[in-house]
């Protein structure tokens, strides 16, 4: 047996040591070495691209490497199959949770070793297993509830409650607060606390350098698929952090903006939902303003925006839309209108998956880019290469399928179909969320290039710092109703929080 010793005494729990991976024309990672402690939580950082995804998805079987070595307890590991690794007890918890909806928390639980008595399963022993576990974590888990009936914080427990029944060892979380409240991120650090003490390694993926200070041991950073370092949270100051992730040091994170703003070019007026998902809205945008939309989820702010674009059926909205009255039915009548908006939800209601980085940049404005009728594949593919240019989105042609890039990379993608539709009024619904610092301050950026133009913006975000940083004005929205509007300027984070959040509703959005 090979006995792998950390730097302060005692063994492993998991060691990759000189890990390579390529793709066609990309070197995923080269050489990057990474470590585990028994009862330890170490945070994976780098930016969207830098190798994160890769090296979790070979330590979890889903990839294999080119190169390098694997050790689990000490011993060499041989993990070529998702298979291999939860025999390793290794159990990976991704954003897109993998429990079937229409059976039970217990079900789930016990999934694919579900006890039985002469041939049938036997389901009092099942409850008991599945109750002895939930009891273990703490968790108040109704363990007959059906997981289609669960909260996304709820399914996020059954998923670890499944991993611990199959005495999983190592677990992976990526990037688990991404659609949680602030309750329900707390209520998930307590129970990772209660793992760390049960001697549970914890991997955690995140871009919320907060959320390190919180919850990690240590953090180890991958800058272009290289290993740049691994230090101790307790030791190490934020902007280290991202100096470390990004290579360069990031004075401003909210690029200051200097904008006059101009004529007014969207007003709404007593608008009111006719099943009561919000009402009496009103506010106007200028020129050259962010005007961000801060509230919980059920607040009524992404509602009223789905019927601003023709997507509530049940919702016609009338607008003044650059000095003239309009009722947009569908978003392609927006589009046409001179609106973009920049979904959160970028695969399933933004990007169009098997198509090319092209046809996704230039999807809604196919008509610039045609010649005699026919769209010229040379003018799509000039306008692309100046976008993946614009905004250094990391893909090797204009050509290659979308689906291949990264988050953040997508999410730029998403961006550079704003700019080639040279709309007037954007909506961004959550723009950087999932994304590194970096990039999130390379979009703060283009936001202001917008602003400098003459658009106006809507901004829609859960992480108020945000949405003072980056608006002029901010709508608090509560209960269906626009409850304050502040200057971004003026405005503080308790501030805000104290409008949005008086209400017996305390989930964030």
């Amino acid at each position: 047996m090979i006995r792998i010793v950390g730097k302060r005494g005692g063994d492993l729990l998991v060691y990759m040591e000189g890990i390579d991976k390529s793709y066609p024309g990309v070197k995923a990672l080269d050489g990057v070495n990474f470590e585990l402690r028994w009862g330890e939580v170490h945070v994976l950082l780098g930016a969207n691209g830098a190798g994160k995804s890769t090296l979790i998805k070979i330590l979890s079987g889903v990839e294999r490497s080119d190169s390098g070595q694997i050790y689990i307890e000490g011993e060499r590991a041989r993990i070529q199959t998702p298979r291999d690794a939860r025999e390793y007890g290794i159990f990976t918890i991704y954003q897109q949770l993998t429990l079937i909806p229409q059976l039970t928390v217990a079900e789930n639980i016990c999934l694919g070793m579900s006890p039985t008595s002469r041939g049938l399963v036997d389901w009092d022993k099942m409850r008991e297993i599945a109750q002895d576990i939930i009891d273990r974590i703490e968790s108040p888990l109704n363990i007959n509830a059906q997981v289609s009936d669960l909260t996304t914080s709820e399914k996020q427990l059954t998923e670890i409650a499944k991993a611990l029944a199959r005495k999983g060892k190592v677990l992976i979380l990526d990037e688990p607060t991404s659609a949680l409240s602030e309750d329900e991120t707390a209520h998930l650090f307590d129970r990772i606390r209660w793992l760390r003490k049960e001697g549970v390694g914890i991997i955690y993926i995140s871009h919320r350098l907060d959320e390190v200070a919180q919850i990690g041991d240590r953090a180890t950073v991958i800058k272009d698929g290289q290993f740049i370092g691994t230090v101790k949270v307790a030791e190490t100051s934020a902007d280290s952090l991202v100096t470390m992730i990004s290579g360069k040091e990031i004075k401003e994170t909210y690029p200051i903006r200097q904008v006059e703003r101009g004529k007014r070019i969207l007003k709404a007026e007593n608008l009111s939902h006719p099943k009561g998902k919000f009402s009496n809205i009103s506010f106007e945008l200028y020129e050259g303003e962010v005007l961000g939309m801060a509230g919980l989820i059920g607040s009524g702010r992404k509602e009223f925006i789905r019927a601003l674009l023709g997507l509530d059926k049940d919702c016609l909205l009338e607008v003044e839309l650059f000095g003239s009255t309009r009722k947009i039915r569908s978003p392609a009548e927006a589009i046409d209108a001179g609106i973009f908006y920049l979904p959160a939800d970028r695969h399933r209601e933004g990007l169009v998956l098997p198509l090319s980085t092209a046809d996704n940049i230039t999807l809604t404005s196919l008509k610039k880019y045609a010649v005699s009728g026919f769209l010229s594949l040379k003018e799509q593919d000039n306008a692309s290469h100046q976008f993946i240019d614009k905004l250094n989105i990391k893909v090797l042609s204009p050509k290659s399928l979308v689906r291949y890039l990264s988050g953040g990379n997508q999410q730029k993608v998403m961006v550079a179909r704003a700019l080639c539709s040279e709309s007037k009024v954007f909506i961004f619904d959550e723009p950087t969320t999932g994304i590194d610092i970096g990039t999130k301050v390379e979009i703060y950026m283009l936001i202001n290039e917008l602003a400098k133009q003459g658009a106006g913006t809507i901004a829609i975000s859960p992480e108020l710092p945000e949405i003072i940083g980056t608006s002029d004005r901010i709508l608090a929205w509560r209960d269906g109703k626009v409850v304050g509007t502040l200057n971004a300027s003026e405005a503080r984070e308790e501030t805000l929080f104290h409008l949005i959040s008086r209400t017996t509703n305390s989930h964030a959005s």
